[in-house]
């Protein structure tokens, strides 16, 4: 028959019943209780004030210092920071090479030193004595020596026999506690990361649903549709349609690179200053808006953050097209059955401070449909990995003969979601349609 595991406090009560001499009876209940504390505390701030204040107190000591390993290093903690002047002992160092090698209370001997003190540092040795060591105790864990304390008795007074047992029971149990504490203490951190995420992504995604224009501008002449779907829980693509002063039709639709809170501000910086710059460029041709907006965007924005963009005019009164495309997918014009991709413009945005840009001025007749799309559209993928690219969405343009832009939005939809075959996709979709009825 198996016997059960011992529980923590079995364990305890019978190492000192085994090997506690007579003299150390008294102190037998105060040395198990700091034990038993020791294994059932899980914060390591409080392991680190309550087990030096606890031992100190029972075996009446005059310093008790902890050093932690952090990455390679074993680092003082508290006061023993300042007593050190900020040394730390390398992973290489005789100290811990030492405490390693014995895994058990290693004296420190001021006036006849042992072989491993004779190879220390004289920072070492300075460090030690700024301790006041007298002992050292490793805190030996299941994954290496976590850490170790420095211990000392007034003068005069010496470690007895069943404190060392004590203390060699307590290097073993403080090294678990210190792996358990560490462990919980890192689990809380990824927490509280996590609950920070989740409030960013909150706001980022706050922050897109308002730039997204929540219903269309009507103007006579133009029937239009927009569809947008995200990613992930923030995505990069931004469009929007507004009215100026002179009553023109200003469509714009973009990608900023990234996700999150740093493109979700970026995005809120592109739709502001368009809106500001078209207010503001009043007789200007539409180049001079662009190039504007690269210059403010390259400004406020990190070196890596960049957008693509097309941006559309639609005059009704001489019923055209004036259009800039800055790196974007080019759209469809769709005229007749023929459908001509519109590509003159410059780079992105973002990314050079004086980059320039053309314009091209289109007639947009009654009966024509533009489509205007992001890469998520073209990139969309189905079970076997193939993307849907520029040939299924002009496809499905030519194909559909649908009576509204809404209509001609969920055609294209349907076509590709037939593709896609229920794939998840990988990248923000979205899709403008603007009609001359």
């Amino acid at each position: 028959m198996t016997d059960r595991p011992l529980s923590l406090k079995k364990k305890i009560t019978r190492f000192f019943k085994e090997k506690l001499t007579p003299s150390g009876y008294a102190s037998r209940d105060h040395f198990e209780e700091i034990l038993l504390e020791v294994g059932r505390t899980l914060s390591l701030d409080e392991l680190l004030v309550t087990c030096p204040r606890n031992i100190s107190s029972a075996l009446h000591l005059s310093s008790f210092h902890i050093l932690l390993r952090e990455d390679s290093d074993y680092v003082p903690q508290g006061a023993a920071r300042d007593l050190t002047s900020g040394f730390i002992f390398p992973a290489s160092s005789a100290t811990i090479l030492r405490l390693k090698r014995e895994r058990r209370p290693s004296p420190f001997k001021k006036h006849t030193p042992d072989a491993w003190q004779l190879l220390a540092s004289s920072h070492e040795i300075a460090a030690l004595n700024a301790l006041g060591a007298q002992l050292l105790i490793p805190f030996e864990g299941r994954t290496g020596l976590r850490g170790f304390a420095t211990l000392a008795k007034p003068e005069g007074k010496h470690f007895l026999r069943h404190e060392l047992r004590f203390l060699r029971e307590l290097s073993q149990q403080m090294g678990r506690g210190l792996e358990t504490a560490r462990h919980v203490k890192s689990l809380s951190e990824e927490a509280v990361n996590r609950a920070k995420v989740t409030r960013e992504l909150d706001l980022a995604r706050e922050v897109q649903e308002r730039l997204l224009p929540q219903s269309l501008p009507a103007v006579p002449g133009i029937d239009s549709a927009a569809t947008y779907k995200s990613a992930d829980e923030v995505g990069g693509d931004y469009y929007d349609l507004f009215i100026t002063w002179k009553g023109l039709l200003c469509c714009v639709v973009a990608d900023v690179s990234g996700k999150g809170i740093a493109s979700a501000l970026l995005m809120a910086t592109l739709r502001a200053s368009l809106r500001s710059l078209m207010i503001n460029h009043r007789e200007d041709p539409v180049t001079a808006v662009i190039e504007d907006l690269n210059r403010l965007l390259y400004e406020a924005s990190a070196a890596s953050r960049y957008a693509t963009l097309v941006f559309f005019v639609y005059d009704p009164t001489a019923q055209t097209l004036t259009y800039v495309n800055a790196g974007h997918n080019p759209p469809l014009l769709l005229n007749d059955s023929e459908v001509t991709r519109l590509e003159c413009g410059g780079p992105v945005l973002g990314l050079l401070p004086d980059a320039t840009y053309e314009e091209q001025t289109l007639a947009f007749n009654p009966g024509d449909t533009l489509t205007i799309y992001t890469d998520g559209i073209t990139e969309a993928i189905n079970s076997r990995g193939v993307e849907w690219e520029e040939q299924g969405l002009l496809a499905a343009v030519l194909e559909q003969n649908s009576p509204s832009a809404a209509a001609a939005v969920q055609d294209i939809l349907f076509s590709l979601h037939s593709f896609a075959s229920g794939t998840p996709q990988v990248d923000d979709m979205t899709l403008l349609v603007l009609r001359r009825t």
